[in-house]
């Protein structure tokens, strides 16, 4: 099947998912049953479309773009640091025989991510090279070598004008580690391909045994079909779905009310990918307000808050440390916080989010001005454009998220603490710009199910609006401005009608 053909059956059954959850909000006799099977149904059928129904990336299902930038960056990073993997593949390649390919390369400057050529660095390789020992180099052009003999010469020119690597140091402690077991061959690579969907099998058991089948499968629906976070992205790479794992892990482990290692898990996530650590933002909306009603002099944590902070406290006394250790020192941390800055600043058109939503304009959109050629980035007209536009409306953006957080304080005053920290995640798209496979983290407002009921439908319909988008343009930037409106509107509408339902019941459902 080709990939639009399976974005079309994931619009069908993300539609069936939404009329499956009305029909079980109505509750006329009869429609129970048939209700319930059609609902594991879709679930389960979901989990398949996620992987395309196994055409994975139609050629392959190792997805070596993406693990050429995770693996080399984490394998070297005590060489490349952020900005050095794309120079010191060109002097490699230059090295294996390819210097008049390479002296024709464009390669993005991952100090100022602005594309450039290759010229400086071929005329001083002495500045890649002067960073490894002997045999580390000699290593360091047989890996690069192997991924550069997996693709064709123009895919592998393309990959040097991606945006490098950005793993958090705490990500390298174990990319690092599983890519250091042996040189790049097809065995390593497939087996490191391997982790993640053990990771999701995993999550989704987790999941199964915290928040019962129905809230399970209404979280599969969505993850299985919306357009942003699909397989295309990161699946078939190695640890890029640990994040999710972590996350929903945490929040089994807050639903089965084991606060320690629900902190520590997603403390984990947030060191892995900065973002989760959002979610906690909603416990401590929470925990303030518990705080605040509990009287000026009565300032106290509750226990279980208490013991989710001595979890998250755990994560960082043991991960930090660690993953500094083999990174080189904590020097990597400030490294990776300098190019956070520098990554945050540079508009990409599959960003999603509040942000993207009111840095748009509609007269600057990238169809205008990129097939004009103007600059060596075809895009950065579209860039300079979408800064521009965002600086003069700063303040509206500042206003927009403070009242969100507002809403979002009122949401969870009688929450659980696990609801609380699902509501939370309203804060990712609201507060942040990440690109669109990030967005799988909304699978988790399917667990609210079945109180409120419309948070379910309401899932599974923005999982259908994200497929049917894609269908009316093929421009990257307004796809996903057009998708971050549609999860805005979503993540108010989910956060109003959690606040005006019943609190969440505490018990911890039945297994299945």
């Amino acid at each position: 099947m080709t990939d639009s053909a399976i974005v079309l059956v994931k619009l069908g059954v993300a539609l069936l998912g939404a009329g499956a959850l009305i029909w079980r909000a109505r509750k006329t006799s009869g429609a129970s049953r048939l209700s319930r099977r059609l609902l594991l149904d879709l679930g389960l059928f979901s989990a398949l479309l996620w992987w395309n129904l196994f055409t994975f990336h139609s050629e392959s299902y190792v997805h070596t773009w993406e693990t050429y930038h995770y693996y080399v960056g984490a394998k070297y990073f005590r060489e490349l640091g952020y900005v050095g993997l794309y120079e010191c593949t060109a002097v490699a390649d230059a090295e294996a025989g390819l210097a008049a390919a390479v002296e024709k390369r464009r390669i993005r400057d991952l100090a100022t991510n602005l594309i450039g050529s290759t010229a400086e660095i071929l005329r001083n390789p002495g500045r890649c090279t002067g960073r490894f020992s002997p045999p580390r180099w000699q290593a360091f052009k047989a890996d690069v070598g192997w991924f550069r003999d997996q693709m064709t010469p123009t895919r592998w020119a393309a990959t040097q004008l991606d945006h490098g690597y950005n793993a958090t140091p705490a990500w390298g402690l174990v990319g690092g580690l599983l890519a250091a077991t042996g040189p790049a061959s097809t065995a390593q690579i497939f087996a490191l391909s391997l982790l993640d969907p053990l990771l999701l099998a995993l999550m989704w058991g987790v999941a199964w045994w915290a928040f019962g089948w129905e809230g399970t499968c209404v979280a599969l629906i969505f993850w299985g079909t919306n357009y942003p976070a699909r397989f295309y992205w990161t699946g078939g790479s190695y640890l890029r779905q640990d994040w999710l794992a972590l996350t929903v892990v945490g929040l089994a482990l807050l639903r089965r009310e084991r606060p320690a290692l629900a902190g520590f898990a997603l403390t984990w996530a947030a060191l892995l990918r900065v973002f989760p650590g959002l979610i906690l933002a909603g416990l401590a909306l929470k925990a303030v307000g518990d705080l605040w009603s509990g009287g000026p002099f009565r300032l106290r944590l509750a226990p279980a808050h208490r013991r989710l902070a001595l979890g998250s406290a755990a994560a960082i006394a043991l991960l930090v440390p660690a993953s500094s250790l083999l990174a080189g020192g904590l020097g990597a941390w400030t490294a990776f916080a300098q190019n956070s800055i520098k990554h945050v600043s540079t508009p990409l058109t599959n960003n999603m989010g509040l942000k993207t939503l009111v840095a748009y304009e509609h007269a600057s959109r990238a169809r205008l001005s990129a097939p004009l050629g103007l600059e060596t980035d075809p895009y950065q007209v579209w860039k300079d454009a979408r800064r521009r536009t965002f600086a003069e409306r700063r303040v509206i953006f500042a206003g927009l998220v403070t009242a969100f957080v507002v809403l979002l304080a009122w949401a969870v005053r009688n929450q659980t603490d696990w609801a609380a920290a699902i509501l939370g995640i309203g804060l990712i798209p609201v507060a942040t710009e990440l690109t669109s496979y990030y967005y799988a983290v909304l699978l988790a407002f399917g667990f609210l199910r079945p109180k409120p009921a419309s948070v379910g439908i309401g899932l599974c319909v923005l999982a259908a609006v994200t497929c049917l988008i894609p269908q009316l343009t093929g421009w990257h930037d307004e796809i996903h401005t057009a998708i971050s409106g549609a999860v805005v509107v979503f993540v108010i509408g989910a956060t109003i009608a959690a606040g005006t339902s019943r609190p969440t019941p505490a018990a911890p459902p039945a297994a299945g």
